[in-house]
């Protein structure tokens, strides 16, 4: 992955700027789980525990109003002790808070920074949620993918182990 990509590139070849998939990727996931019904947001969650890709809406070309579809997706493979609702949306909340401060401190968006996967050609926002349940962490990052079926907001917990700072002894 290279870091800090201006644009990504959409299955059918229109190119969309990176800050308006942030924007688009974080207002999908505030209003898929903060901005409605409990029961709809925990349904939402359940889909996504269970390994599906769940449909999330389209995006359109201004120019030409084409459409692409995006979806949902979850890797949990990194997640460290019991995944249930409750700690899924505390490191949800981290993750959306930390954009939300990124993007008052930057409000164009300026300093985002990201790194491009150059064979795929998605996007993963460096902006990583953390949250620390029962003593243990967890990281929660989202990417944005080109797919055969259209673009893909796939949220990853990664290895915490990644983002410790050591000092030089290795404590």
């Amino acid at each position: 992955m290279t870091d800090t990509s201006p644009a990504a590139s959409t299955p059918d070849n229109f190119t969309i700027d990176v800050r308006k998939l942030f924007n688009m990727s974080v207002n999908l996931l505030a209003a898929g789980f903060f901005k409605q019904k409990p029961d709809d947001a925990k349904g939402l969650y359940k889909q996504l525990k269970d390994g599906k890709r769940v449909k999330a809406g389209a995006l359109t070309n201004n120019k030409n109003g084409q459409q692409v579809p995006v979806s949902l997706e979850l890797d949990r493979s990194e997640f460290n002790g019991s995944f249930n609702y409750p700690n899924f949306q505390a490191a949800l909340r981290a993750l959306l808070q930390r954009c939300e401060t990124h993007g008052r401190k930057d409000p164009e968006l300026k300093t985002l920074r990201t790194l491009q996967n150059e064979k795929s050609g998605g996007v993963l926002f460096n902006l990583p949620g953390v949250v620390e349940t029962n003593g243990q962490l967890n990281v929660l990052m989202a990417a944005i993918e080109p797919g055969k079926e259209g673009m893909v907001l796939r949220l990853m917990f990664m290895d915490p182990e990644q983002f410790i700072q050591r000092d030089e002894s290795g404590q």
